[in-house]
């Protein structure tokens, strides 16, 4: 099992409520949150104490790109889907505009979940909150 995980460094107070109401309303369509049974990866993020997100996941067979090895465009998803529900817990709608990665070593399906704070770049434009009526 692979857990996506992403800490972020501190910024507006984050929830789970803000988290689960901002995806139901900007991000109802999700790939790697829709069930798999609707054809997507089924993760189900969820807000963590310190400021980051977690979503536990075991992939299957046939989304690994060599035997015991994630297909590297899943592992940017998982990555992708972390950072976008990060800023969700904060009530921030955002979209992704471009994601470059390096990878340094495979991602198994087996591994252990590794907090990524370190590799993440500050926005280059300040965020704006969601623009969402009752915001919890």
């Amino acid at each position: 099992m692979t857990t996506a995980r992403i800490m972020p460094a501190a910024a507006a107070a984050p929830t789970e409520d803000r988290r689960r109401f901002v995806q139901r309303q900007a991000h109802p369509h999700c790939f790697a949150c829709a069930a798999a049974a609707d054809g997507g990866l089924g993760l189900a993020f969820r807000a963590l104490a310190g400021g980051g997100v977690a979503a536990d996941w075991l992939c299957p067979a046939a989304f690994q790109g060599f035997d015991g090895i994630l297909h590297g465009g899943l592992t940017a998803t998982l990555l992708d889907g972390a950072m976008v529900h990060v800023l969700f817990a904060r009530g921030i709608v955002a979209r992704t505009a471009g994601l470059s990665m390096r990878y340094r070593r495979p991602l198994r399906p087996s591994d252990r979940p590794e907090p990524v704070n370190r590799s993440l770049r500050p926005f280059r434009h300040q965020p704006q909150p969601a623009q969402t009526p009752n915001l919890p």
